[in-house]
């Protein structure tokens, strides 16, 4: 007769086999109809016929071998969850975490933000330095990022254990590891734990550089607790009305045909500049009257605003007119330069792109608590 080992061996490697669920009328034949069974297995001897009939029963009674491509299917069905995420840093002796939920229609992500009925709310309180909430239009929620089908490695093929015993309950894991290059070659190692019943993932690991540094994540697909969903908006926080300024932004821009400052208080501004062809143009520095010493900045195309073609800065319409996003980060509030900015109406200056110079007359500044908060409105369709 078989050993038992033989027999877990015929069931592990039938369960491999994406084999659709049995007819019951099959199952019962199986079970409880020798004349049925004989028929089936009449070409094996009889004990060999009786192991592989208990681990066919044993086999199709489960669910086929789940994939990875499955459990991300069936991880983005879920309306309800808390994702938490724990930062391992110094091999694992520092600690961060963090939590992502969703109840619905409500959500709230890792940076602060509450997707609500009604409103999504943003808040950055960090006294004395940034301090503001923005109010926004309903949004959905966000795609998330953490997904497996996302950080498993392009071109790397995960080793896969069925039916491992992890913390007591049965899963299925799947292991990869791999390599890249951060000046040197990096060791990248994950790890994803799978309910194969549910198809939904347990857990998953991606631990970087031999293990010194890297994430964990922890599913759990109940409804969490309401309170998570409870707004405190800090009394001192500058409340900015992101609906309200994208309608003043649109009138003024259709006024005003030569540019428009976007200043935020977290340290940034933006500049909507006429564009002057499709030639890749760098921020080298901004000269506003009455400014100490220059604002200096980055590409055109650092943001996104919306889907641009390789190559070309980035461009938005607004008020019926296309301009150019150049984006410029200074530093927090307090500085002399940008407090300057932060405290105006308006200004008048230089902005100097390459070998072309804009002049910039009475722009209005407008003031948000995150520049790009504002214009990501746009993204769309590239109007309001």
């Amino acid at each position: 007769m078989l050993n038992p080992h033989s027999i877990e061996s015929v069931k592990e490697a039938l369960r491999e086999v994406d084999t659709p669920a049995p007819p019951p009328e099959l199952l019962r034949q199986l079970q409880g109809a020798p004349r049925q069974s004989k028929r089936l297995t009449w070409a094996l001897p009889a004990a060999l016929a009786t192991a592989v009939t208990i681990a066919l029963i044993a086999t199709l009674t489960l669910r086929p071998a789940v994939s990875l491509a499955q459990v991300a299917a069936a991880f983005d069905a879920q309306e309800h969850y808390t994702i938490t995420n724990t930062r391992l840093m110094n091999g694992g002796t520092e600690r961060t975490k963090n939590s992502t939920y969703r109840d619905g229609p409500l959500w709230r992500s890792l940076m602060n933000e509450y997707g609500l009925e009604d409103k999504t709310l943003t808040i950055r309180h960090y006294p004395p330095v940034i301090n503001y909430v923005l109010v926004d239009s309903r949004r959905d929620p966000p795609t998330i990022e953490f997904r497996i089908d996302r950080l498993l490695r392009q071109g790397a093929t995960p080793t896969v254990e069925r039916n491992v015993l992890w913390n007591g309950r049965r899963v299925d894991r799947f292991r990869l590891k791999d390599t890249y290059r951060n000046y040197k070659v990096e060791t990248y190692d994950q790890e994803i734990i799978v309910d194969p019943k549910a198809r939904l993932p347990i857990q998953m690991t991606v631990m970087r550089d031999n293990g010194q540094w890297g994430d964990v994540w922890d599913y759990d697909f109940r409804r969490p607790p309401v309170s998570v969903f409870h707004v405190e908006i800090p009394k001192d926080a500058k409340v900015y009305n992101l609906p309200s300024q994208r309608k003043k932004l649109t009138g003024d821009v259709a006024k005003n045909r030569v540019a428009e400052l976007i200043v935020g208080d977290e340290g940034s501004a933006i500049v909507l500049a006429r564009p002057t062809g499709n030639k890749m143009l760098w921020l080298a520095e901004l000269k506003i009257d009455g400014v100490d010493q220059p604002l200096r900045g980055s590409s055109a195309a650092f943001v996104r605003v919306r889907k641009r073609v390789v190559g070309q800065p980035a461009t938005i319409s607004i008020g019926g007119r296309t301009w150019r996003v150049l984006q410029f980060t200074g530093t927090l509030p307090g500085s002399p330069s940008l407090q300057s900015l932060l405290s105006r109406k308006e200004i008048s200056g230089t902005l100097t792109l390459d070998d072309q110079k804009i002049r910039i007359s009475r722009a209005k500044v407008l003031r948000t608590g995150m520049a790009m908060a504002l214009l990501r409105s746009f993204d769309r369709d590239g109007s309001d």
